[in-house]
């Protein structure tokens, strides 16, 4: 039996925008299956909707945290909801 669907707002600060960080996300939940989206802030932060599976959506949240080959992430908050299925892939939103 499938897990069920859960969403992580993840929010991630430090060297994140500039260096492909959107991308590398992208590519890690398209792989999974999730849906949702990555934005760079205007703070220079970067934020990210999840929903998926549990345990996919664990796994993406674990890779954020330790960021990409040229990404330093220095805070990482996440907050677990409930899913809401208004996302039907996983984008890049500009």
């Amino acid at each position: 039996m499938a897990s069920s669907s859960v969403r992580a707002e993840v929010r991630v600060s430090g060297r994140v925008q500039g260096v492909g960080f959107r991308y590398f996300v992208m590519q890690a939940a398209q792989a999974w299956g999730l849906k949702g989206m990555t934005r760079n802030e205007s703070d220079g932060s970067v934020f990210t909707i999840a929903e998926g599976s549990s345990s996919n959506v664990s796994r993406l949240v674990e890779l954020i945290e330790q960021g990409s080959e040229f990404s330093r992430v220095e805070n990482c908050r996440v907050e677990w909801k409930e899913s809401s299925g208004e996302y039907e892939e996983f984008r890049i939103q500009r």
